[in-house]
């Protein structure tokens, strides 16, 4: 006769319920694993994740960043976790500003001395989980 913990665990209703639970986790892992650190001028910043997107449109999530502007330049320094880019890849827009960008290993460096928001594409298809959107705007003050 076997074992409670063997006949359950090697029931096919619960292989299939492990394979799931495992295969989720994966699926979990390697999401996550795509993920950027951003700082500015030394001071790291959170990165926000939104799923506001049609997913009848195929669209996918998106990753931000809120970032205090006060009025003086900033160095902004975006590290790539999970994917690497190219450098013929990437892309800084809007193009109007004229951002120059430089690339080293995984890592995406500018500056930028305004308000506004810039988007950056770090493959240049339609996968919107390679694109990061910063917005610079005037820090909030509580009353």
């Amino acid at each position: 006769m076997k074992s409670f913990i063997t006949k359950n665990l090697y029931s096919k209703k619960n292989f299939q319920f492990y394979s799931f639970v495992f295969f989720f986790f994966l699926l979990l892992t390697k999401l996550s694993a795509q993920s950027f650190e951003v700082s500015v001028s030394g001071e790291k910043i959170q990165v926000f994740e939104q799923n506001d997107l049609p997913h009848a449109l195929g669209l996918s999530t998106y990753k931000f960043a809120r970032i205090p502007y006060r009025g003086e330049s900033l160095s902004v320094k975006i590290t790539t976790n999970g994917f690497d880019f190219q450098d013929n890849d990437w892309s800084i827009s809007p193009k109007r500003y004229k951002i120059e960008g430089i690339k080293s290993g995984n890592q995406l460096s500018f500056d930028f001395d305004r308000l506004g928001y810039v988007v950056i594409r770090f493959k240049q298809n339609q996968d919107f989980t390679k694109r990061l959107v910063l917005l610079f705007e005037v820090p909030e003050v509580l009353p």
